[in-house]
């Protein structure tokens, strides 16, 4: 979805005359991810609501769904790679994210807060910043995710 997101941004941005219906999409998937991956979850207490690395439409606990192919350390990035596409989104039509504004500054002000990232509530392996295996990068995953989060909402504030 994180690819599609932004083949069609580039192709929107590089379309000369009118667009192709296609194109018309581009908005819809960037609302359905705000109104969809963002879940109300806790850490140490800092409720909010935080972005899900990956989503499994249809699956009763989204906080528990497995990743595409049960691959948890590649799918933890999936906010990372989201929020490049919407700050690159953002930069290029302000407009198209200014509806999501409070819950990515929202979600900004959570990061921050010491203890982020631990005791999540509700528990589950979908999680974006709590490392999903031992390794260095692993470990690296959530920081990443959360400076993600930040920069789009710097972005959005300036």
């Amino acid at each position: 979805m994180n690819t599609l997101l932004g083949a069609l941004r580039e192709s929107k941005a590089a379309w000369n005359g009118a667009p192709p219906a296609s194109l018309a999409l581009y908005p819809q998937i960037v609302q359905g991810v705000f109104d969809n991956v963002y879940q109300p979850r806790s850490y140490s207490a800092i409720p909010g609501r935080y972005p899900l690395p990956w989503l499994d439409i249809g699956v009763g606990d989204a906080y528990t769904a497995s990743p595409p192919g049960d691959d948890y350390a590649n799918y933890a990035t999936g906010v990372a790679v989201f929020m490049r596409y919407a700050l690159q989104a953002y930069d290029a039509d302000p407009a198209l994210l200014a509806p999501y504004r409070a819950l990515v500054v929202g979600a900004a002000n959570g990061v921050v807060q010491s203890g982020f990232g631990a005791n999540a509530y509700p528990a589950g392996g979908c999680d974006a910043f709590a490392a999903a295996g031992g390794s260095p990068e692993d470990q690296m995953t959530p920081y990443v995710n959360s400076l993600s989060v930040l920069l789009l909402a710097i972005r959005m504030t300036r």
